[in-house]
């Protein structure tokens, strides 16, 4: 990517915005290594930053008619990879929203979960605990939001309340627990 100069990607962006599958694979071959090391320094995981890539190629893929505008294809793409980053944590919730921050390594060699996984586990631990001090019907309704998946609609099905009932009990049990984790992290 350091040899890539931005007269080049910008050429190799308007062949991709006109739909050109060779110049795509082009821009594959010369970033792959680059997005792959970045993805990994904000991931600590490279596995994680594998999948990560692919995503983001995919994405790149799909926004495709939006690259014809981009002046700096460099700082477009460093852009598009820490926000592909943050997406994947707030996917996987591995940090609250409210605190979205990337955890950048300073080791490029080697991956090793662990210290993510405890940090998720931990969290976890403490959005439980959190959910535990909520009166039982905020209780009830969160974790058939957060854990079941289930929309307003079905919630009320379930418990006999409106979905309107159902949203306002979901959104004081999620600001208690935010101001639970705010007050932890503080």
């Amino acid at each position: 990517m350091i040899e890539v100069d931005n007269a080049v990607l910008k050429r190799l962006f308007l062949e991709i915005a006109a739909g050109s599958g060779h110049a795509f694979e082009q821009f594959y071959r010369q970033t792959q290594q680059w997005v792959l090391v970045r993805l990994f320094k904000h991931t600590g995981c490279r596995e994680k930053a594998k999948d990560a890539t692919q995503g983001f190629y995919a994405l790149m893929w799909e926004k495709r008619n939006r690259l014809p505008e981009v002046e700096n294809p460099k700082g477009f793409i460093t852009t598009c990879l820490q926000r592909h980053a943050i997406n994947i944590y707030r996917k996987e919730k591995l940090i609250p929203q409210q605190k979205t921050q990337l955890i950048i390594l300073t080791k490029e060699e080697g991956s090793n979960c662990t210290q993510e996984t405890i940090a998720a586990r931990q969290l976890e631990a403490l959005i439980e605990r959190a959910t535990n001090t909520l009166p039982p019907r905020q209780q009830n309704i969160y974790r058939l939001r957060q854990y079941d998946k289930h929309d307003y609609q079905q919630i009320g099905a379930l418990t006999g309340l409106t979905p309107e009932s159902c949203y306002t009990y979901h959104y004081m049990a999620l600001k208690q627990i935010r101001t639970l984790l705010k007050e932890y992290y503080n």
